[in-house]
Protein backbone atom coordinates (compact mmCIF):
# COMPACT_ATOMS: atom_id res chain seq x y z
CA UNK A 1 0.00 0.00 0.00
CA UNK A 2 1.66 3.25 -1.09
CA UNK A 3 1.89 5.15 1.92
CA UNK A 4 4.55 8.05 3.60
CA UNK A 5 5.52 8.13 6.64
CA UNK A 6 3.15 10.88 8.17
CA UNK A 7 0.56 8.12 7.44
CA UNK A 8 -1.45 9.80 4.52
CA UNK A 9 -2.45 6.95 2.09
CA UNK A 10 -1.82 6.99 -1.68
CA UNK A 11 -5.79 9.20 -2.74
CA UNK A 12 -5.25 11.76 -0.21
CA UNK A 13 -7.07 10.47 3.03
CA UNK A 14 -5.37 11.29 6.07
CA UNK A 15 -4.89 8.15 8.79
CA UNK A 16 -5.93 9.55 12.14
CA UNK A 17 -3.19 8.27 14.75
CA UNK A 18 -4.93 5.54 17.12
CA UNK A 19 -4.22 7.15 20.22
CA UNK A 20 -5.49 10.64 19.37
CA UNK A 21 -8.55 9.37 17.87
CA UNK A 22 -9.71 6.69 21.12
CA UNK A 23 -8.51 8.86 23.48
CA UNK A 24 -11.12 11.35 22.16
CA UNK A 25 -13.54 8.66 22.19
CA UNK A 26 -13.34 7.88 25.92
CA UNK A 27 -12.74 11.24 26.80
CA UNK A 28 -16.08 12.30 25.64
CA UNK A 29 -17.61 8.93 27.15
CA UNK A 30 -16.00 9.54 30.29
CA UNK A 31 -17.73 13.13 30.49
CA UNK A 32 -21.26 12.03 29.47
CA UNK A 33 -20.79 10.02 32.57
CA UNK A 34 -19.37 11.82 35.19
CA UNK A 35 -19.58 15.62 34.57
CA UNK A 36 -22.43 18.15 35.98
CA UNK A 37 -22.97 21.37 34.99
CA UNK A 38 -22.17 23.71 37.98
CA UNK A 39 -25.59 25.13 39.45
CA UNK A 40 -28.96 24.48 39.91
CA UNK A 41 -31.05 26.36 37.82
CA UNK A 42 -33.02 24.70 34.92
CA UNK A 43 -31.06 26.43 32.17
CA UNK A 44 -28.60 24.49 33.57
CA UNK A 45 -29.99 21.05 33.23
CA UNK A 46 -30.91 21.93 29.91
CA UNK A 47 -27.74 22.65 28.41
CA UNK A 48 -26.31 19.78 30.18
CA UNK A 49 -28.83 17.62 28.31
CA UNK A 50 -28.53 19.51 25.15
CA UNK A 51 -24.64 19.11 25.50
CA UNK A 52 -25.72 15.33 24.31
CA UNK A 53 -26.21 16.44 20.94
CA UNK A 54 -22.92 17.84 19.73
CA UNK A 55 -21.07 14.85 21.81
CA UNK A 56 -22.70 12.04 20.23
CA UNK A 57 -22.23 13.95 16.88
CA UNK A 58 -18.53 14.20 17.59
CA UNK A 59 -18.28 10.50 18.97
CA UNK A 60 -20.02 9.42 15.13
CA UNK A 61 -17.69 11.20 13.25
CA UNK A 62 -14.80 9.37 14.83
CA UNK A 63 -16.01 6.18 14.84
CA UNK A 64 -17.24 6.55 11.42
CA UNK A 65 -13.97 8.12 9.72
CA UNK A 66 -12.51 5.14 11.78
CA UNK A 67 -14.57 2.58 10.06
CA UNK A 68 -14.12 4.43 6.39
CA UNK A 69 -10.20 4.75 6.87
CA UNK A 70 -10.13 0.86 7.52
CA UNK A 71 -12.22 0.02 4.61
CA UNK A 72 -10.32 2.04 1.99
CA UNK A 73 -7.09 0.52 2.99
CA UNK A 74 -8.64 -2.46 2.08
CA UNK A 75 -9.68 -1.20 -1.13
CA UNK A 76 -6.44 0.49 -1.58
CA UNK A 77 -4.84 -2.98 -1.67
CA UNK A 78 -6.42 -4.78 -3.94
CA UNK A 79 -5.16 -4.92 -7.49
CA UNK A 80 -6.44 -2.97 -9.33
CA UNK A 81 -7.64 -0.52 -6.26
CA UNK A 82 -11.33 0.07 -5.96
CA UNK A 83 -12.97 3.52 -4.48
CA UNK A 84 -15.97 3.16 -1.71
CA UNK A 85 -19.29 3.33 -3.62
CA UNK A 86 -22.51 4.87 -2.69
CA UNK A 87 -23.94 1.77 -1.16
CA UNK A 88 -21.11 1.29 0.97
CA UNK A 89 -21.10 4.76 2.26
CA UNK A 90 -24.31 4.55 3.46
CA UNK A 91 -23.48 0.67 5.07
CA UNK A 92 -20.59 2.77 7.00
CA UNK A 93 -22.77 5.57 8.26
CA UNK A 94 -25.53 2.91 9.21
CA UNK A 95 -22.73 1.09 11.38
CA UNK A 96 -21.11 4.32 12.80
CA UNK A 97 -24.55 5.13 13.90
CA UNK A 98 -25.31 1.88 15.74
CA UNK A 99 -22.56 1.74 17.10
CA UNK A 100 -22.61 5.29 18.79
CA UNK A 101 -26.48 4.90 19.95
CA UNK A 102 -25.35 1.68 21.32
CA UNK A 103 -22.59 3.68 23.05
CA UNK A 104 -25.02 6.65 24.35
CA UNK A 105 -27.08 3.39 25.99
CA UNK A 106 -24.00 2.22 27.52
CA UNK A 107 -23.44 5.73 29.39
CA UNK A 108 -27.04 5.49 30.74
CA UNK A 109 -26.83 2.12 32.22
CA UNK A 110 -23.88 3.09 33.42
CA UNK A 111 -25.08 6.07 34.74
CA UNK A 112 -27.47 4.33 36.47
CA UNK A 113 -25.89 1.44 38.37
CA UNK A 114 -24.10 3.87 40.22
CA UNK A 115 -26.87 6.08 41.19
CA UNK A 116 -26.74 9.57 38.51
CA UNK A 117 -29.81 10.03 36.78
CA UNK A 118 -30.07 7.90 33.37
CA UNK A 119 -32.92 9.61 31.33
CA UNK A 120 -34.46 7.96 27.99
CA UNK A 121 -34.55 11.52 26.58
CA UNK A 122 -30.68 11.61 27.01
CA UNK A 123 -30.63 8.42 24.08
CA UNK A 124 -32.93 10.69 22.10
CA UNK A 125 -30.97 13.72 21.90
CA UNK A 126 -27.45 11.22 21.57
CA UNK A 127 -29.55 9.51 18.59
CA UNK A 128 -30.59 12.88 16.63
CA UNK A 129 -27.16 14.13 17.07
CA UNK A 130 -25.57 11.13 15.74
CA UNK A 131 -27.72 11.08 13.02
CA UNK A 132 -26.89 14.94 12.12
CA UNK A 133 -23.31 13.88 11.91
CA UNK A 134 -23.96 10.68 9.87
CA UNK A 135 -26.21 12.40 7.66
CA UNK A 136 -23.57 15.27 7.34
CA UNK A 137 -20.89 12.67 6.75
CA UNK A 138 -22.50 11.25 4.53
CA UNK A 139 -23.42 14.40 2.32
CA UNK A 140 -19.88 15.58 2.10
CA UNK A 141 -18.52 12.09 0.69
CA UNK A 142 -21.38 12.13 -1.70
CA UNK A 143 -19.91 14.83 -3.56
CA UNK A 144 -18.01 11.96 -5.93
CA UNK A 145 -20.37 9.34 -5.75
CA UNK A 146 -24.09 11.10 -4.94
CA UNK A 147 -26.74 12.58 -7.25
CA UNK A 148 -27.53 16.20 -6.58
CA UNK A 149 -31.30 15.60 -4.71
CA UNK A 150 -30.04 13.51 -2.69
CA UNK A 151 -26.66 15.02 -1.00
CA UNK A 152 -29.23 17.97 -0.99
CA UNK A 153 -31.57 15.63 1.29
CA UNK A 154 -28.97 14.54 3.62
CA UNK A 155 -28.20 18.07 4.31
CA UNK A 156 -31.69 18.81 5.02
CA UNK A 157 -32.21 15.57 7.45
CA UNK A 158 -28.82 17.31 8.99
CA UNK A 159 -30.19 19.93 9.59
CA UNK A 160 -33.52 18.74 10.78
CA UNK A 161 -32.30 16.81 13.71
CA UNK A 162 -29.83 19.07 14.75
CA UNK A 163 -32.79 21.52 15.33
CA UNK A 164 -34.78 18.27 16.99
CA UNK A 165 -31.78 17.92 19.43
CA UNK A 166 -31.50 21.90 20.31
CA UNK A 167 -35.50 22.45 20.61
CA UNK A 168 -35.45 21.36 24.36
CA UNK A 169 -32.86 24.52 24.32
CA UNK A 170 -34.58 26.73 22.57
CA UNK A 171 -37.32 26.03 24.71
CA UNK A 172 -35.22 26.79 27.72
CA UNK A 173 -34.35 29.91 26.07
CA UNK A 174 -37.79 31.31 25.22
CA UNK A 175 -39.72 30.49 28.82
CA UNK A 176 -36.72 33.03 30.23
CA UNK A 177 -36.96 35.61 27.84
CA UNK A 178 -40.71 35.19 27.85
CA UNK A 179 -40.10 35.51 31.84
CA UNK A 180 -38.21 38.60 31.95
CA UNK A 181 -40.89 40.42 29.60
CA UNK A 182 -43.37 40.14 31.16
CA UNK A 183 -41.52 41.22 34.40
CA UNK A 184 -43.33 42.44 37.29
CA UNK A 185 -45.43 39.84 36.29
CA UNK A 186 -43.52 36.76 38.40
CA UNK A 187 -46.40 34.47 37.05
CA UNK A 188 -49.54 33.58 34.61
CA UNK A 189 -51.12 30.65 33.05
CA UNK A 190 -52.23 30.73 30.04
CA UNK A 191 -50.94 27.62 28.21
CA UNK A 192 -48.26 24.51 28.82
CA UNK A 193 -44.95 26.81 28.17
CA UNK A 194 -45.84 29.18 31.05
CA UNK A 195 -45.15 25.60 33.12
CA UNK A 196 -41.63 25.77 32.43
CA UNK A 197 -40.58 27.77 35.09
CA UNK A 198 -42.65 26.39 37.41
CA UNK A 199 -42.94 22.93 39.84
CA UNK A 200 -46.27 21.85 40.77
CA UNK A 201 -47.37 19.65 43.90
CA UNK A 202 -50.55 18.83 43.60
CA UNK A 203 -52.34 16.25 41.75
CA UNK A 204 -54.39 16.49 38.95
CA UNK A 205 -53.17 19.83 37.86
CA UNK A 206 -53.58 21.59 34.42
CA UNK A 207 -54.51 24.61 32.63
CA UNK A 208 -58.02 26.11 32.51
CA UNK A 209 -59.76 28.45 29.82
CA UNK A 210 -60.56 31.51 30.85
CA UNK A 211 -64.21 31.98 32.45
CA UNK A 212 -65.94 34.85 30.95
CA UNK A 213 -69.44 33.76 32.05
CA UNK A 214 -68.41 33.86 35.82
CA UNK A 215 -71.21 35.47 38.18
CA UNK A 216 -69.00 38.08 40.13
CA UNK A 217 -66.30 38.48 37.60
CA UNK A 218 -64.52 37.55 34.27
CA UNK A 219 -61.68 35.11 35.47
CA UNK A 220 -58.80 34.54 33.10
CA UNK A 221 -57.11 31.48 32.53
CA UNK A 222 -55.91 29.92 35.52
CA UNK A 223 -53.79 26.72 36.98
CA UNK A 224 -55.88 24.73 38.29
CA UNK A 225 -54.75 22.41 41.19
CA UNK A 226 -56.34 19.69 43.15
CA UNK A 227 -55.10 19.95 46.79
CA UNK A 228 -54.83 16.66 48.05
CA UNK A 229 -52.02 14.17 47.76
CA UNK A 230 -49.43 16.61 49.31
CA UNK A 231 -48.44 18.42 52.49
CA UNK A 232 -48.30 21.53 50.79
CA UNK A 233 -50.00 21.37 47.27
CA UNK A 234 -49.93 24.46 45.18
CA UNK A 235 -46.91 26.11 42.94
CA UNK A 236 -43.60 27.13 43.25
CA UNK A 237 -42.44 29.82 40.74
CA UNK A 238 -38.62 29.38 40.29
CA UNK A 239 -36.10 32.10 39.04
CA UNK A 240 -38.21 34.84 38.86
CA UNK A 241 -36.55 38.17 37.88
CA UNK A 242 -34.45 38.45 40.96
CA UNK A 243 -33.91 42.23 41.43
CA UNK A 244 -37.42 43.75 43.15
CA UNK A 245 -36.38 46.67 44.67
CA UNK A 246 -38.78 49.39 44.02
CA UNK A 247 -41.75 47.61 44.30
CA UNK A 248 -43.82 47.41 47.94
CA UNK A 249 -46.73 44.93 47.17
CA UNK A 250 -47.30 41.36 45.53
CA UNK A 251 -50.03 40.62 44.43
CA UNK A 252 -51.59 37.51 44.06
CA UNK A 253 -54.63 36.31 41.63
CA UNK A 254 -56.50 32.98 43.18
CA UNK A 255 -59.97 31.46 42.87
CA UNK A 256 -61.67 28.21 44.20
CA UNK A 257 -65.25 26.79 43.69
CA UNK A 258 -65.27 25.36 47.18
CA UNK A 259 -67.98 26.05 49.19
CA UNK A 260 -65.95 27.11 51.94
CA UNK A 261 -62.98 30.08 52.63
CA UNK A 262 -60.12 28.31 51.75
CA UNK A 263 -56.75 29.87 53.00
CA UNK A 264 -53.83 30.41 50.64
CA UNK A 265 -50.25 31.32 51.86
CA UNK A 266 -47.63 32.92 50.24
CA UNK A 267 -43.77 32.34 50.81
CA UNK A 268 -41.29 34.37 49.01
CA UNK A 269 -37.56 33.39 49.35
CA UNK A 270 -34.19 35.45 49.05
CA UNK A 271 -31.85 32.30 48.72
CA UNK A 272 -31.75 29.61 46.55
CA UNK A 273 -30.99 27.33 49.05
CA UNK A 274 -34.53 25.69 50.64
CA UNK A 275 -33.65 27.18 54.17
CA UNK A 276 -36.30 28.10 56.75
CA UNK A 277 -34.29 31.70 57.73
CA UNK A 278 -34.65 32.59 54.10
CA UNK A 279 -38.63 31.86 53.76
CA UNK A 280 -40.82 34.94 53.86
CA UNK A 281 -44.17 33.72 54.23
CA UNK A 282 -47.81 35.41 54.71
CA UNK A 283 -51.59 34.56 54.05
CA UNK A 284 -54.90 35.14 53.37
CA UNK A 285 -58.64 33.89 52.43
CA UNK A 286 -60.06 33.32 49.96
CA UNK A 287 -63.82 33.58 49.99
CA UNK A 288 -66.15 30.65 48.34
CA UNK A 289 -66.79 30.43 44.72
CA UNK A 290 -65.29 33.30 43.78
CA UNK A 291 -62.36 35.22 42.70
CA UNK A 292 -59.89 36.49 45.34
CA UNK A 293 -57.23 39.64 44.14
CA UNK A 294 -55.17 40.00 47.29
CA UNK A 295 -52.70 42.62 47.96
CA UNK A 296 -49.40 41.50 49.89
CA UNK A 297 -47.14 44.69 51.39
CA UNK A 298 -43.92 42.66 51.00
CA UNK A 299 -42.80 44.35 54.34
CA UNK A 300 -45.73 42.29 56.10
CA UNK A 301 -43.95 39.07 55.01
CA UNK A 302 -42.34 37.35 58.03
CA UNK A 303 -38.68 35.58 58.33
CA UNK A 304 -38.37 32.84 61.48
CA UNK A 305 -35.21 34.49 62.06
CA UNK A 306 -36.52 38.23 62.33
CA UNK A 307 -34.31 39.39 59.31
CA UNK A 308 -35.45 41.77 56.48
CA UNK A 309 -36.54 40.27 53.02
CA UNK A 310 -33.59 41.57 50.56
CA UNK A 311 -35.31 42.45 47.27
CA UNK A 312 -32.37 42.51 45.20
CA UNK A 313 -32.19 38.56 45.36
CA UNK A 314 -35.65 36.93 45.31
CA UNK A 315 -35.02 33.21 44.38
CA UNK A 316 -38.43 32.08 44.30
CA UNK A 317 -42.35 32.56 45.16
CA UNK A 318 -44.87 29.59 46.43
CA UNK A 319 -48.41 29.90 46.43
CA UNK A 320 -49.79 26.94 48.50
CA UNK A 321 -52.22 25.79 51.22
CA UNK A 322 -51.21 24.25 54.10
CA UNK A 323 -51.96 20.64 53.84
CA UNK A 324 -53.99 18.28 51.61
CA UNK A 325 -57.55 18.79 51.54
CA UNK A 326 -59.38 16.38 49.52
CA UNK A 327 -62.24 17.30 47.09
CA UNK A 328 -60.99 21.15 46.68
CA UNK A 329 -59.46 22.72 43.88
CA UNK A 330 -57.08 25.85 43.96
CA UNK A 331 -56.87 27.78 40.90
CA UNK A 332 -53.76 30.93 40.52
CA UNK A 333 -54.50 32.83 37.97
CA UNK A 334 -51.58 35.78 37.98
CA UNK A 335 -48.52 36.48 40.26
CA UNK A 336 -47.35 39.96 40.11
CA UNK A 337 -45.65 43.10 42.02
CA UNK A 338 -47.18 46.36 41.98
CA UNK A 339 -45.31 49.91 43.62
Amino acid sequence: MPQNQQGNISDGMWITPPLPRWTAVAAILLVVIFADAPGSARYTAALQNAAHGPAFALLLLLITNWIHQRHSVRQLQEIPPTRTSAHELLGIAIVGLIVTVALGICTEIIQWTIGRDAEVDDVVHDALGAGSAAALWLYWHQSRVGSVTVRYGLLLLSVGCAILWSLPLLACGFAYWDRAARFPVIGEFTSQGDLYLTEIRGSPAGITPADVTAAAAPQSPALEIALQGDRWPGVTLIEPEPDWAGYRTLVVEVSTATARPLQVNVRVDDSPEWNGANAYTGGFACAPRGLCVQSIPLDTLMSSQGRRLDLRHISRVIVFHNGPAPGERLRIHRVWLAR
